[in-house]
């Protein structure tokens, strides 16, 4: 199941965070629930259409963050770095 549907409903949501990112300010704290991350995060690639660095503190929440993005966003490349 590719969620890219839901993506593009959420970018509402997330498009006053992508024009505060756009214009050079700094963003607020979000306090994003982590299920809610990955989402935030593909959407905000999606509408900058520039890269985003994602950083995790183990490698295995970061190869399950990689398999999670194939759902919300199978056409992202992603390099992992150990």
């Amino acid at each position: 199941m590719l969620l890219e549907p839901v993506i593009h409903r959420l970018s509402e949501a997330v498009q006053p965070l992508a024009n505060t990112i756009e214009a050079g300010q700094s963003p607020y704290r979000l306090a994003l629930r982590r299920s809610a991350r990955l989402p935030v995060i593909v959407l905000l690639h999606l509408l900058l259409k520039q890269p985003v660095l994602l950083l995790t503190d183990r490698l295995d929440h970061a190869l399950a963050m990689g398999e999670e993005l194939d759902l919300w966003a199978p056409d992202v490349p992603r390099l992992v770095f150990p």
